[in-house]
């Protein structure tokens, strides 16, 4: 799972950690055949636990589960809409047309989203523990990291 997956989830901040890696999970319905939203709900409910517990702590916890609730709520609402079922190639085989770099592609409307809900999650936890604030970095890293990928497979 990479950097976010090797933090340990014992300690004061443990449900971060476990929030950042479900959020990382959720990335994984690329690589499935069918039923995405299926994938992205169920792993999101596993994703609440975690944050329902951060969200009873503080303000700032609570802006900062928030966040990232609303980042699986539109990453799943844009799956919902546009890969129903998984991802899709061209069936007649037809050559792919030249791939743009993804940094030179228009970001669709719910990366955005989904990137200022990350931004802001970053943001509230400037005020949190250290390592807090640099798990929430990564998670933000990883997803834009990710978004370019997906972009990529999405494009072809």
């Amino acid at each position: 799972m990479g950097v976010v997956g090797e933090l340990s989830t014992s300690g004061k901040h443990g449900q971060f950690i476990d929030a950042l890696q479900s959020l990382t999970n959720l990335l994984g319905w690329v690589s499935l055949d069918k039923l995405p939203v299926a994938y992205l709900k169920e792993n999101k409910e596993i994703m609440d636990f975690p944050l329902t517990k951060l969200m009873q702590q503080s303000a700032d916890n609570r802006a900062w589960a928030q966040g990232l609730m609303k980042t699986a709520a539109a990453l799943i609402t844009y799956v919902d809409a546009n890969h129903k079922c998984g991802l899709t190639f061209g069936a007649a085989g037809a050559a792919a047309p030249a791939a743009e770099s993804p940094a030179s592609q228009p970001a669709s409307a719910s990366s955005v989203a989904v990137i200022e809900v990350l931004e802001s999650a970053v943001a509230a936890s400037e005020s949190m523990d250290a390592s807090v604030s640099s798990a929430t970095k990564l998670a933000l890293e990883a997803f834009k990291e990710h978004e370019a990928l997906i972009l990529s497979l999405i494009h072809i």
